[in-house]
């Protein structure tokens, strides 16, 4: 639980498949604080690791749809969030410059 705790403020991308077993096999309160190191490294994560973490994400969700956990847990609700916030900001980053002249 200490490594998860660090994730979740110092995001590091060797460990997101750590993060991702965690989800799909740990004990809710573990998968929970997982998802939330998955999702804090979306807004702190390099964009050269943003396939990565999106792959990451995915696999968490499939991870917890094979641990048959419902659609309304929060672990699914944070990692669709991420998911969404990742998007936006890979839509954002790969706008074309605005002119401004």
């Amino acid at each position: 639980m200490a490594a998860v705790a660090i994730l979740q403020v110092f995001a590091d991308e060797q460990y997101l498949p750590f993060l991702v077993r965690l989800v799909g096999s740990e004990k809710p309160f573990v998968g929970y604080n997982a998802a939330r190191a998955l999702r804090f490294a979306v807004a702190s994560l390099d964009p050269h690791a943003y396939p990565q973490l999106q792959d990451a994400i995915r696999e968490a969700q499939v991870a917890l749809g094979s641990a048959s956990v419902g659609s309304d847990s929060d672990r699914l609700t944070i990692l669709r969030d991420a998911q969404a916030e990742l998007a936006d900001t890979i839509k954002t980053l790969s706008a074309p410059a605005e002119n401004f002249d």
